[in-house]
């Protein structure tokens, strides 16, 4: 009813495992206007943010040590280990100020461009089946990595972010976004290597876009 998801319509059971129907919604052209369509995927998530809790729903990582211990453990089932690069960058995170857990709130935590359609109405979600209780700055990383631009058509430009964090309701939670940032790039630069090394990856340059914007991110954090 909140316009956030498809309306739903049979929720089925058998031999294939669940699937849920929902009634079709029909995309329009999102026009010549990329950056409004930023700030209204913005203010979407800031809904689904505010909207109540739904159990049970897992527990996404939140703070800088969770964060760390998520990509570390990622990071030793990489074969070949972490290249030089990424190796410096993980230790020079531990000098960074830490990022205390938050208040659970309810995530999408696959908001990439593929599953935002824009209806006559606005940006809907699709593919809610992980959603998640944690961070609301999650859904922020997902948005905003280059590595999962890179992966799905539909996520926003480079010059579009500054519209969207700045339409995002909540100007402190994009300040923790901004202190946590370089966490959540080395995280998502981790994930790349493994889909690399395991046969499931675009190659090497996810990791080298994710790279680099941690390394942006650990310079505006220490600029303050």
């Amino acid at each position: 009813p909140a316009g956030l998801a498809p309306v739903p319509r049979a929720l089925l059971r058998g031999s294939f495992g669940a699937a849920a129907i929902y009634r079709y919604l029909d995309a329009v052209t999102a026009g010549p206007d990329p950056a409004g369509l930023a700030r209204r995927l913005a203010r979407l998530l800031g809904r689904v943010h505010a909207s109540p809790l739904i159990a049970p729903l897992r527990d996404v990582p939140s703070g800088t040590e969770a964060l760390l211990r998520q990509t570390d453990a990622l990071a030793a089932q990489v074969p070949a280990g972490l290249p030089d690069r990424a190796a410096d960058l993980r230790r020079s995170l531990d000098r960074l100020e830490t990022v205390a857990p938050s208040e659970p709130r309810f995530l999408h935590t696959d908001p990439v461009g593929a599953n935002v359609v824009v209806s006559r109405s606005g940006p809907v979600l699709i593919d809610w089946q992980c959603p998640g209780r944690g961070d609301p700055c999650e859904d922020l990383a997902i948005v905003l990595s280059p590595s999962m631009r890179l992966a799905y058509d539909g996520g926003l430009r480079d010059e579009d972010i500054p519209a969207f964090l700045e339409a995002y309701p909540d100007p402190r939670l994009v300040r923790r976004y901004r202190a946590l940032a370089p966490v959540y790039h080395l995280r998502m630069a981790v994930y790349a290597l493994w889909c690399e090394a395991h046969g499931r990856g675009g190659g090497s340059l996810p990791a080298k876009l994710e790279l680099d914007a941690a390394e942006a991110a650990v310079s505006a954090v220490r600029r303050g």
